[in-house]
């Protein structure tokens, strides 16, 4: 997690993939985030390949913000290019523009 920043994820079971529960839990997260927190920035993660969780994060509002290799120890056993990730991002003052 960058300094600053909270960090949203969610992991489902596969049974359940593809009903909208990521996008309705990113959403509150995000809410809970900007509202209760007071986070500056909210980011999430996904390797680059995943193309439902980098879906999921922008019905969010979030925006890609770059790309990434994650460190071997987090993803062992991995190629670097399996290890390719994406970031995503989205500030209070975005956020704030999108619900008006």
């Amino acid at each position: 997690i960058d300094a600053g920043e909270q960090e949203i994820g969610y992991r489902l079971r596969r049974a359940v993939w593809g009903h909208g529960y990521a996008t309705e839990l990113g959403r509150a997260l995000v809410a809970h985030g900007f509202e209760r927190v007071g986070a500056p920035v909210i980011s999430a993660r996904a390797l680059r390949g995943n193309a439902a969780s980098r879906r999921v994060m922008e019905k969010c509002g979030l925006g890609h913000e770059r790309d990434f290799t994650w460190p071997p120890e987090v993803l062992p056993g991995r190629t670097a290019g399996e290890r390719a990730g994406v970031k995503y991002s989205l500030s209070r003052e975005t956020w704030l523009r999108q619900q008006a």
